[in-house]
């Protein structure tokens, strides 16, 4: 397509503009009664010569309509303009260049400055419609400067659950259970959890005494600081009342002879339990937010005793504080890792508990011998074909129970402990030392010294989990110790079970069994909560003014191109009017707006055929001798009409 048609058909366009606002004006008028001759003259040539131009580029147009035909048809693709203000396709060409580009690359620069590129200004004009507007780059601007003040400023304040099962609430997901227990033992080193990260907390215990159902801890200082409020009240101080911690009561009976004696019609027993509850939980004492039920060991022909007792206690919770909005009471309810007898019929109890935790620290106990077998606390077996139980198929049974579209009530619980083992060299089995020993005292007896040539630590790869083991060959016969415990790695793995079965959250036994280190702090945090920060009120006035002009640029641009052609037309048509032109070219200070506006045209047009290349002392007396001869010859077509009778 040839190049130029556009221009020049531009170019004559405003000639013939500028030829019709002359034609009516006092000097033409003069001139045309001195030589009517010449000017029939005149005006035949100069329809004979548009004739021959319109002839011209009709053939012209249908050259180059084959010519594009016959391109598409061959898979050439025609230039294409660029994009107003989009993502910009990968081209050689300087019409898809960014201003940033022209401004910081040379050769871009000089591509654009070169005066024999005939495109330079429409490219130029691609690139300045690509460039974002004064309000995006302060948007920007304000964003750089906000996420520079993120690295400073330290974010755990911002920290929020993440959210499970959007769909079933309209998109409003609910927040991941995030629970610890703190042992009544622990005394005040609640006061160092980070509660930006847990939102539920649970003093334990209330050890339920079997015999009248009385609190076996009742005289221990912190639980009569819990049972006073002061525990709550110093959670509520020390965590943003937008975002509160649920604060729970264990309520604890282990040992199987104990339960029997509790459930076995003990009816006593059972409803001095429930009413103690209700007290501890009213505003006046505890103010707890619910209880947390933790009945171990219960023998299979009081299945039965044990679901009623569960249901009466939380029916009797719910009817004292049935306020869903301000007072109502959680029921938690914990359940093992290992339930083949069904006995926590969580079916049965599904009105009635609101989460249920599954507590993957006891994998190897084995009941009926009441014998914990070597092995990790939470087993996560390496090879999905194992025959063996660990994590995936304990929630996968509880997923079965519960329905798999209720997981999010499901809470897995892992253990902040390890255990150790001996076994003398000859001896068959290995002797349990210690069934709980903290994350901490892992850390710092046992893995500290391990450099030193104290032991060695191996991944348990079978279980994921890590090993510390030693041989003492100063005694006769040797002695191997082996502790079996989980690192932020190996707990890294096993959260991500929470995630695939979409569960409600997890929880941690217990708080503060890792005072001294933060890794298990960081893990949780980047597992189950997420920073958001509050939107800035003046981000987000920026963000809906730019984000208006970027959506609709394309739209903008042709709505412009359209008036600016509409208000060109109907000038041109305007000036078709005798009267109008007279009005318009009698006004003095039109006709040098009119004048400056074809003398910008002409720059324009000039510079971008090139046509003043290296002649910029002839352009500036060209325009200035125009100038002042146009003025002149309306100075003396106005006298010459004032002077006509």
């Amino acid at each position: 397509m040839n190049k130029y048609h556009n221009i020049v058909t531009l170019l004559l366009i405003c000639c013939l503009t500028c030829l019709v606002s002359v034609l009516d004006t006092p000097l033409y008028a003069q001139l045309r009664m001195k030589g009517t001759s010449v000017g029939t003259r005149v005006q035949r040539l100069a329809e004979r010569k548009a004739q021959k131009f319109v002839r011209k580029k009709k053939t012209d147009l249908r050259s180059e309509l084959r010519s594009g035909v016959k391109d598409i048809k061959q898979g050439e693709v025609p230039h294409k303009f660029p994009k107003a203000r989009g993502p910009q396709e990968a081209d050689n060409s300087a019409s898809y260049y960014t201003m940033h580009d022209f401004i910081n690359d040379p050769d871009k620069r000089v591509r654009i400055q070169n005066r024999q590129n005939n495109k330079r200004f429409v490219e130029l004009f691609g690139a300045w419609w690509t460039t974002p507007s004064e309000y995006q780059l302060e948007y920007d601007s304000y964003i750089d400067s906000l996420l520079r003040a993120r690295a400073s400023v330290d974010s755990s304040q911002y920290r929020v659950p993440k959210e499970v099962n959007k769909e079933n609430k309209n998109g409003e997901g609910q927040p991941m259970t995030v629970l610890g227990w703190h042992p009544y033992w622990n005394d005040n080193l609640y006061k160092t959890y980070d509660y930006n990260i847990i939102n539920a907390i649970a003093f334990y215990s209330y050890e339920i005494n079997p015999l009248d159902g009385s609190n076996r801890n009742a005289d221990h200082p912190k639980v009569i600081e819990f049972m006073n409020g002061e525990f709550t009240a110093a959670i509520r101080e020390m965590k943003d009342s937008t975002r509160p911690v649920s604060v729970l009561l264990s309520l604890t009976l282990h040992r199987e002879d104990e339960v029997r004696e509790f459930l076995d019609m003990n009816t006593i027993a059972q409803q001095n339990v429930i009413d103690s509850i209700i007290t501890i939980l009213s505003p006046e004492h505890s103010n707890a937010d619910g209880i947390e039920i933790d009945i171990e060991n219960i023998p299979f022909d009081l299945k039965d005793d044990y679901i009623q007792f569960v249901k009466k206690i939380s029916s009797s919770i719910y009817k004292a504080y049935p306020d869903i909005s301000t007072e109502y009471k959680y029921v938690y309810l914990s359940v093992p890792a290992k339930d083949p007898k069904e006995i926590y019929n969580i079916k049965e109890l599904n009105d009635f508990v609101d989460f249920f935790v599954i507590r993957g620290d006891n994998f190897f106990y084995d009941p009926t011998a009441d014998k914990l077998e070597q092995g990790p606390q939470a087993p996560l077996n390496f090879n999905s074909a194992s025959p063996d139980y660990d994590l995936k198929d304990a929630i996968d049974t509880y997923a079965d129970r519960i329905g798999r579209y209720n997981t999010n009530r499901l809470i897995l619980a892992f253990p902040y402990t390890g255990t150790m083992w001996q076994k003398t060299q000859g001896q068959d089995e290995p002797v349990l030392l210690y069934p709980y020993i903290s994350y901490s005292q892992i850390k710092f007896d046992f893995v500290a010294k391990a450099q030193d040539g104290f032991g060695k630590i191996d991944t348990f790869d079978e279980k994921n989990c890590y090993t510390w083991s030693f041989i003492d060959s100063s005694v006769y016969p040797n002695v191997t110790t082996t502790i079996y415990f989980d690192d932020a790695d190996s707990y890294r793995k096993k959260y991500k079970l929470i995630d695939q079965f979409r569960m409600g959250g997890v929880a941690i036994n217990a708080l503060g069994y890792d005072n001294g280190f933060t890794e298990l702090w960081k893990v949780l945090a980047e597992e189950f909560t997420v920073v958001k920060i509050p939107k800035d009120k003046r981000a987000e006035r920026i963000e809906e003014a730019t984000g208006f002009f970027m959506r609709n640029s394309t739209i903008i641009l042709a709505v412009l191109f359209y008036i600016t052609i509409f208000a060109s037309f109907g000038f041109f048509v305007a000036l078709m009017q005798r009267d109008t032109r007279q009005r318009l070219f009698e006004n003095g200070r039109f006709r040098v707006l009119y004048l400056g506006f074809f003398t910008l045209v002409l720059l324009i047009l000039g510079s971008y055929l090139g046509l003043f290349d290296d002649k910029n002392s002839i352009l500036f007396y060209g325009i200035l001798s125009g100038g002042l001869i146009g003025w002149l010859l309306f100075k003396f077509a106005s006298k010459s009409q004032a002077a006509r009778p």
